[in-house]
């Protein structure tokens, strides 16, 4: 734990269980506890998700998960709908400590995850859109676009 101006601070136990407390999914993830995890997800609501919600640093338990290697735990949290776009104090999301810790798998695990969270933002554009596109006029329109490399160097 560190004080505000960044250096380490003093922690006592009693500070430990309110930490605990005021993050249980920080701390299942961190010892690894799926079972307490799954549990912890399962209780939640939609209105109280608790997937998202972030420690003092700005992370969430999907960040912790990709900084300690935990698999199982981020893919918990993934198929509990944990969002992969958030950013913490430091602006890293957890795709970014994914590829930090660099385990190939949780990588593609939280691809897939902002493949699909892009996909259901665009179905969302997509009726606004559709009416934006049938009030406008009949129009005419020409693109010129130049190649700049050359096919020949491949051949």
């Amino acid at each position: 734990m560190t004080s505000e101006n960044g250096t380490a601070a003093v922690v006592n136990d009693e500070q430990l269980l309110e930490l605990d407390e005021q993050f249980p999914l920080h701390r299942a993830v961190f010892h690894n506890d799926l079972q307490k995890l799954d549990h912890l997800l399962s209780a939640s609501t939609a209105d109280n998700n608790i997937a998202n919600c972030t420690d003092t640093h700005g992370n969430t338990a999907l960040h912790i998960g990709c900084m300690l290697g935990r698999r199982e735990c981020v893919n918990s949290l993934l198929s509990h709908g944990a969002s992969v776009q958030t950013k913490n104090n430091l602006g890293w999301s957890s795709f970014h400590e994914a590829v930090s810790y660099g385990d190939r798998k949780t990588i593609k695990s939280l691809m897939i995850a902002l493949e699909k969270a892009s996909s259901e933002q665009l179905k969302g554009h997509l009726p606004l859109l559709s009416e934006h596109m049938s009030r406008l006029a009949d129009f005419y329109m020409e693109s010129k676009w130049p190649c700049k490399q050359s096919a020949k160097r491949y051949l």
